[in-house]
C-alpha cells in the first residue's frame, strides 16, 4: 500500500517521512507495556521505525540531536495518528480530568527562535564556534559522564584557530576531552555560558504549556534527561493495545477486513475504519430496536456484530 510522504520541519533543517503503519504502532505498543518506562527499550525501536520511515541510516539517526529527534517523532505522530492527545489526569481536588494536548502546540514550543539563536555560531577572541545539541545515545553517556569537561563537548560542533577547524565529531570522546582540555580560558569561558544558556532554554520547555487549565496545573519540561525523553514518546504514543486488538477482530468479523489490510493502514485510517463501524452497528441497532415495537423482523446486515 502506498504511504503518504510527509516533511518534519527540525530545527535547522527539514526531513521527509512516511506515515507510520498499523503494524509498526503496534511494535511501539509494546514497547509502553506496564507502568515503568524503559527508556533503551523505547530508543532503540523508536529508532528502527524511523529507519524504516525515513531516508536515515542507522548512524544518522542515533547522530540526531535530541530535539530535532522528538520533533521528527511528534510530526511522525501528528500525521499517522492526528494531532490530539487525550489525557486523562487529577485535577486538584483529585477529581478526573480529560485534557486534549496538541501536537502541533507542542512542535511551536520545541522550535521556538530562541534554541536556534543560542545555537548561532559565534566568535571568541578570534576563535569560531560552531554549537550544536547532544543526541539521545550522548545524553545516556552524559548521565554516566562525570568529568565536566567530556559534557561540554556534546554541544561543541567545530571549532577554528586561524586556518585550523577541528570537527568535534571526528574524535573519540576520549581525544573530545583531550582537545577541549586545550582550549584558552577566554574562549572556554564563552562556550561554557553558552552551553548553560542552551541547557536552561531546554528545561523550561514546559510540554503541558498550552494546556492552560486552571484546573490542571502539571508541567512537564522536555530536559536532557534520557528518562524523560522517553516518558514524553510513551505519552503521546500509548494507547491500549488489547483495545487494538479487539477492534482488529471486530473489523476482521464484522466487516471482513484482512488482518494485513489493517496491518498496511496507517493508525489513523484503522481508528477511521472502527468509528464508521460503530455508527454502522449503533443505526443497525436502532432500527433493530424500531422494528421489534412495530413485531418486524431484526435486519441483519454484513457489518452486525454477533
Amino acid at each position: 500500500m502506498a504511504k503518504l510522504i510527509s516533511t518534519a520541519d527540525l530545527l535547522q533543517s527539514s526531513l521527509d517521512f512516511k506515515e507510520l503503519d498499523l503494524k509498526q504502532y503496534r511494535q511501539l505498543l509494546k514497547c509502553f507495556l506496564g507502568d515503568e518506562v524503559y527508556a533503551d527499550l523505547i530508543f532503540n525501536n523508536t529508532d528502527n521505525i524511523i529507519k524504516e520511515l525515513t531516508s536515515l541510516s542507522y548512524k544518522e539517526i542515533t547522530n540526531l540531536n535530541f530535539l530535532d529527534y522528538c520533533l521528527l517523532l511528534f510530526n511522525i505522530r501528528q500525521v499517522s495518528i492526528g494531532d490530539t492527545v487525550l489525557l486523562y489526569a487529577e485535577d486538584v481536588e483529585q477529581k478526573q480530568l480529560k485534557i486534549d494536548l496538541r501536537i502541533s502546540k507542542i512542535i511551536e514550543q520545541v522550535t521556538d527562535k530562541k534554541i536556534i539563536d543560542l545555537l548561532t555560531p559565534e566568535t571568541i577572541d578570534q576563535c569560531y564556534i560552531e554549537y550544536r545539541l547532544p543526541s539521545i545515545r550522548e545524553i545516556l553517556i552524559l548521565e554516566k559522564e562525570k568529568d565536566i569537561y567530556s559534557f561540554y563537548t556534546f554541544f561543541l560542533k567545530t571549532i577554528k584557530f586561524s586556518s585550523s577547524i577541528i570537527d568535534l565529531e571526528d574524535y573519540t570522546f576520549k581525544e573530545r576531552e583531550e582537545i577541549i582540555q586545550k582550549i584558552p580560558v577566554k574562549v572556554m569561558t564563552g562556550l561554557t555560558k553558552r552551553t548553560h544558556s542552551i541547557i536552561e532554554h531546554c528545561n523550561k520547555i514546559n510540554l503541558l504549556q498550552s494546556l492552560n487549565s486552571k484546573s490542571f496545573d502539571k508541567k512537564l519540561y522536555l530536559t536532557l534527561n534520557s528518562q524523560i525523553i522517553a516518558f514524553v514518546i510513551k505519552l503521546i504514543y500509548n494507547t491500549s493495545l488489547e483495545s487494538i486488538y479487539e477492534l482488529m477482530f471486530a473489523l476482521s468479523k464484522a466487516a471482513n477486513f484482512s488482518g494485513t489490510f489493517l496491518d498496511d493502514c496507517s493508525p489513523g485510517e484503522f481508528y477511521f475504519f472502527t468509528k464508521k463501524l460503530e455508527e454502522i452497528s449503533a443505526r443497525q441497532q436502532e432500527s433493530n430496536n424500531l422494528n421489534a415495537e412495530n413485531g418486524l423482523p431484526p435486519i441483519v446486515s454484513e457489518f452486525g456484530l454477533e
